[in-house]
């Protein structure tokens, strides 16, 4: 590779002129910056330290304030009227803004031991169920709505006809 590039592998990286020649635009590579050694390679760092684990979670206002914003806007209002029947107070959205501008108040480190905490007690979004629990489940959030419908005339009747033409 040497004697491809031309270069010595201990010698420092140089500037590149784009323009071909003298005074025009000159470029260089982020592995070329000055003062640095061809291996020595940028670092970043963590709030950790040791590099090991995701890194601790950060507190965004700004995300609530556009979540709040989002929730008095036409559409939303409107998509929840057709989904529920009234419209959004949005109680909640303000409840997440103060509760994040409140923990602004507080001290880094209590911070990230705050919302650490609430990620391992926020519960899974699937939750897994033997048919008899999930048959239970189902029951008791749609039993008023099964209830609350008249039963047909074919609920009643035989079962539908068979396929494969008439009898």
């Amino acid at each position: 590779m040497e004697a491809l590039t031309g270069m010595d592998p201990n010698e420092k990286p140089r500037m590149t002129s784009a323009a071909g020649g003298g005074g025009g635009i000159t470029t260089m590579k982020a592995e070329e910056k000055p003062g640095m050694d061809s291996e020595e390679k940028p670092k970043t760092t963590t709030s950790a330290g040791d590099g090991s684990g995701p890194p601790p979670p950060r507190l965004d206002c700004i995300k609530c304030f556009d979540a709040l914003w989002f929730c008095y806007s036409p559409f939303h209002q409107m998509q929840y009227y057709y989904r529920s029947g009234d419209f959004d107070s949005c109680f909640s959205k303000w409840g997440d803004l103060v509760d994040c501008l409140s923990l602004k108040t507080k001290r880094k480190a209590e911070v990230e031991e705050i919302l650490v905490a609430r990620e391992k007690a926020r519960p899974h979004i699937w939750t897994y169920r033997t048919v008899d629990e999930a048959s239970k489940n189902w029951w008791r959030m749609y039993k008023h709505k099964v209830m609350q419908s008249k039963p047909t005339p074919m609920d009643s009747a035989a079962p539908p006809p068979k396929p494969g033409g008439i009898s």
